[in-house]
């Protein structure tokens, strides 16, 4: 019988329709976010959807890391305001993350080294079905999702 968590990459009784949100640290939205030569605006890059790795942070918290609205907007927290300034956030649907080439999946799961409880217990993380094992460089799955899933992202806050 092995030590080791399953993986689990996605639970079903997430709604397609539930909102996610994720932090973008300033210093990343300021290097990483280009404008899009048709709108003028500035657009979601590939490079503010990372994958934490089980050997960086363990294997429970391995992922991408983001935040449930609905559990924010239960305890009375506005999605819009989640993260302090000079941070940024990022919204996509649980249908993008599944509706992506190659499809992921979503799962709720507590971020224990998270000081604020509110965000703590609205953690949740998108992975791949698979576990990927940390490359020398990026890892050619996971950035093919990430930039199918950048595709769908839009800012909330910026």
């Amino acid at each position: 019988m092995s030590s080791e968590p399953e993986w689990t990459h996605d639970d079903g009784s997430i709604s397609d329709d539930e909102r996610l949100i994720r932090r973008v640290p300033e210093r990343l939205y300021a290097e990483a976010t280009v404008l899009d030569p048709t709108t003028g605006l500035k657009s979601v890059s590939p490079a503010m959807l990372r994958y934490d790795y089980a050997e960086d942070v363990g294997e429970t918290q391995e992922g991408l890391s983001v935040h449930f609205c609905d559990a924010l907007i239960a305890r009375d927290r506005d999605p819009a305001t989640a993260y302090q300034p000079p941070d940024a956030t990022i919204s996509f649907l649980v249908r993008d993350v599944r509706g992506a080439t190659p499809a992921g999946g979503v799962i709720r799961q507590p971020d224990p080294d998270e000081p604020d409880e509110v965000l703590s217990e609205a953690h949740g993380l998108v992975r791949l079905s698979e576990q990927l094992e940390k490359p020398h460089k990026k890892h050619p799955m996971w950035n093919q999702f990430r930039s199918a899933l950048s595709e769908s992202a839009s800012w909330l806050t910026a």
